[in-house]
Order: C-alpha cells, then structure tokens, then sequence
C-alpha cells in the first residue's frame, strides 16, 4: 500500500474516531472504537472496522450505518482531500478471536501440565 493511502487512512481513522466521540449525541456510542481504516487506491471507499467493549455489535454497526452519511458530511468539513470515500462499517472481531485463541492455548497448556505430572 501507499504511503499516500497509509496517511489518509490514518487521518480518516482519527476524524471519524472524533466524530463518533465528540459529535454524534448516542449514548451507545461511548465505548466504540475505531481499530482499522481501508481506502481503496482510487478513494471512493472507505471500509471502516470498529470494536467495542459494551453493548450489541449489530445494534451498533446499524447505528453507524444510519449515521454515515452524516460522518461523510462532517468529514468533508473538516478534511480536505479532492475525493472523499464512500464509509462502509464493519464489525472487528480480531480481539476476540485472539481472546479465544489465548483461552485455547491456555487450555491446552494446563492439560499438558496435567499429562505430564500424571506420567
């Protein structure tokens, strides 16, 4: 990717991070956060990932959806590039399958423990 794509994606990581913090008035909103930004080569998308530590994903990601084109317009305000993305929102689920992962290893480390003292 390009060091031009990278910047962008980490400036519109950083606006929509405040958008949804400082300018969106919901609640559920509080505890989202935005962990990954894509813009595609020619910046007319834009693939937003976010987690959260509260609440319902799908709720979320319909509230986030609803609110697009609002974030867009604020974006627009604020960041000027001649091609503002299209926003698509998707759920990040990296933190939990590493969690889940963890909690394999660990099973599996505490059977190996058990194994071997039983030998």
């Amino acid at each position: 990717m390009s060091v031009r794509i990278d910047k962008i994606n980490q400036l519109l990581k950083k606006e929509i991070a405040n958008i949804l913090q400082k300018d969106l008035n919901d609640r559920r909103l509080v505890f989202v956060s935005i962990t990954h930004v894509e813009t595609t080569k020619d910046l007319r998308q834009c693939k937003v990932y976010f987690s959260i530590l509260e609440g319902d994903k799908e709720e979320i990601l319909n509230i986030l959806n609803k609110a697009k084109g609002y974030i867009r317009y604020l974006m627009g305000k604020r960041i000027k590039i001649k091609v503002l993305p299209q926003i698509r929102f998707y759920i990040d689920d990296s933190i939990e399958r590493g969690f889940k992962i963890d909690q394999i290893f660990e099973k599996l480390h505490e059977k190996d423990k058990k194994d071997n003292i039983g030998e």
